[in-house]
């Protein structure tokens, strides 16, 4: 992650996770107070869209539609 946290925030996984274990992962890496808060966007907005995009990506690895 990068263009959300004030740092680069790298996750190494072994395998795919199931649905759900990838927020909890970034929730775990990436601290509160390391999601920007400027005029494009609260640091709320960012970490959601940033867990719905992740979320997206690990479904269409899995080879699931994500919504």
């Amino acid at each position: 992650m990068t263009a959300a946290t004030r740092r680069p925030v790298a996750v190494a996984l072994a395998d795919l996770p199931r649905p759900g274990e990838l927020a909890d992962l970034l929730d775990a890496r990436i601290p509160a107070g390391d999601w920007y808060d400027d005029v494009h966007g609260l640091p709320a907005w960012r970490r959601q869209m940033t867990l719905r995009l992740a979320e997206q990506v690990r479904a269409e690895l899995a080879g699931v539609t994500a919504r």
